[in-house]
């Protein structure tokens, strides 16, 4: 967080009372203070309400950081998630819901992101190398891999995709298959556009 503030960047990370619970418990001291604090947010296809509420000027190894708390409901009924975030930059009642949005995003990158690499048939483990730079050069590999994944299964091509291989396995026993029985012409033509379904 301070290189991050140090160079001007923002952030967002999970905020939870078991990681730091000083800072929890003065963020939650500072949430009753300020109950106009406070917005409500209609979820998009009649998935209920996101009630978002924030803190500013939270001290914390002399940084000073914001934190925003979602829940969301389902109708009048109990919260249903809850979730709560640290931040770099000051929250207001104009970037609330914005802050909120990217908090949220971030998750996602965490989900459908790390956690495939981690999971989903990467296998990306911590330690695949000592050598700092092969390491970073292993991960790099494994993102263009799955960059690669991510424009097959999500654009135009992903229909065909499943058709002919059925799954990533095969594609990769095929491929790798491939590349040892058939050297790759110097003279292919370039590739046309990849358009993304946003489906």
């Amino acid at each position: 967080m301070a290189l991050c503030l140090k160079n001007g960047w923002n952030f967002s990370i999970t905020f939870k009372p078991s990681d730091m619970p000083a800072l929890w418990d003065e963020a939650q001291s500072l949430l009753a203070l300020a109950p106009g604090q406070k917005q409500t947010v209609t979820l998009p296809r009649d998935e209920g309400t996101r009630i978002i509420r924030w803190v500013n000027d939270l001290d914390y190894h002399g940084m000073r950081l914001s934190a925003i708390f979602q829940e969301d409901k389902s109708g009048d009924g109990p919260v249903v998630r809850s979730f709560a975030h640290l931040t770099g930059r000051a929250i207001d009642a104009e970037n609330a819901p914005a802050a909120a949005r990217t908090a949220r995003q971030r998750w996602r990158c965490e989900n459908e992101g790390f956690n495939v690499l981690k999971n989903g048939g990467f296998a990306l483990e911590h330690v695949y190398s000592r050598d700092p730079v092969a390491a970073k050069a292993y991960v790099g590999l494994m993102l263009i891999a799955h960059l690669l994944q991510q424009l097959v299964t999500r654009g135009r091509i992903g229909a065909v995709f499943r058709e002919a291989f059925h799954t990533f396995l095969n594609y990769g026993k095929r491929m790798i298959e491939s590349l040892r029985r058939h050297a790759i012409p110097e003279d292919l033509p370039r590739p046309g556009q990849i358009r993304l379904s946003t489906a």
